[in-house]
């Protein structure tokens, strides 16, 4: 699983921060259920903030086409 050292940093001051967004990225070998686990894990971890915790999630994966050159993007 990840390290996700940093949350213990961000949970630490988490008593005044409303909002917050969490952006998990991997390359390979880190499979998507690795990358998942990570979330699921993170997701546990805030929820133990209080009960007005709340999660959301959105999974953005790659197209399956060909990757344009850098500055070949439109």
């Amino acid at each position: 699983m990840p390290d996700i050292g940093m949350l213990g940093k961000f949970l630490d001051g988490a008593r005044t921060t409303t909002t917050a967004l969490f952006i998990l990225d991997a390359l390979g070998p880190v499979t998507g259920e690795a990358l998942s686990a990570a979330a699921d894990d993170l997701v546990a971890q805030l929820t133990r903030l209080g009960p007005d915790v709340q999660t959301a999630r959105r999974l953005i994966t790659a197209s399956p086409g060909p990757v344009a050159p850098a500055g070949q993007l439109s």
